[in-house]
């Protein structure tokens, strides 16, 4: 294999990643795409900062009925955080190419 032909290969992948298509469907089991999927990795993601959060509730860093009300309002929206992260990249895209020199 050529290093050019890996790198594309590479370069592929990581823009699938970017897009948020992680497994194959065809290749993947319904419960393993369901461990793999946005919407589990930013639950996980939220249940840390829930436990970080009530970890200084008891350290008396953050008052108690603070972590409490944070816990009870507490969501994730895979598709709406999904969305503002390609809103994101495409300002930071934006603003990249409007200052690079022109050719």
């Amino acid at each position: 294999m050529s290093t050019s032909y890996g790198l594309n290969v590479k370069m592929r992948y990581h823009g699938l990643l970017r897009k948020g298509i992680r497994l194959i469907p065809r290749y993947t089991r319904e419960e393993m795409g369901r461990v793999w999927s946005d919407a589990n990795k930013y639950s996980k993601w939220l249940d840390v900062e829930l436990a970080a959060t009530e970890t200084l509730a008891e350290s008396g860093e953050v008052p108690k009925q603070a972590a409490a009300t944070i816990r009870a309002r507490a969501k994730v929206d895979a598709a709406r955080r999904n969305f503002a992260a390609r809103r994101k990249l495409a300002a930071r895209t934006e603003f990249t190419l409007s200052r690079s020199p022109s050719a």
